[in-house]
């Protein structure tokens, strides 16, 4: 009996830290790029240096500053846009595939920059790469636009 209070008390005590964490990030929430730049960089793969970015994250285990043990399963869908060099380009297509075949929504990539649509103004078409996933509900799927040095980018996990 006494392992069994011992147990109930271990998950109790994880389950009430594991709630009230913080499970969404937007860029709307940081005034200045250099604040969405910092806030971004702990959670994504950094391929190059980015002058500006915009996003929107969410992660079910929380973030690199919040995260606690928690039993479950995973989700995260992080949405983002970073500016680059054009030189750096080259450097965030590693392990993408390119396809005119892969379609894309607008919705979120628009969704996004809402706050700051000047900064983010393209005129040519996207190339549009993505990752080989082994898993159903996986995505990764990054559209570059060269010229003007954008690059927006979505992966999900479920």
């Amino acid at each position: 009996m006494m392992k069994l209070y011992s147990f109930l008390a271990v998950f109790c005590c994880l389950f009430v830290a594991s709630c009230g964490h913080d499970l969404e990030r937007d860029s709307d929430d940081y005034a200045t790029a250099k604040e969405r730049i910092e806030a971004l960089k702990k959670e994504i793969t950094v391929y190059s240096e980015f002058s500006d970015c915009e996003f929107e994250l969410y992660n079910v285990n929380g973030f690199s500053d919040s995260r606690v043990f928690m039993v479950g399963s995973s989700s995260s869908n992080y949405k983002f846009v970073v500016k680059v060099k054009s030189e750096d380009i080259s450097k965030w297509k590693t392990g993408s595939i390119s396809s005119d075949s892969i379609g894309y929504d607008k919705y979120w990539m628009e969704k996004i920059i809402k706050e700051r649509p000047q900064n983010w103004k393209t005129t040519t078409k996207p190339t549009i790469y993505a990752k080989p996933i082994v898993y159903t509900n996986h995505e990764f799927k990054t559209l570059i636009y060269e010229e003007e040095g954008i690059i927006y980018r979505i992966i999900r996990r479920d």
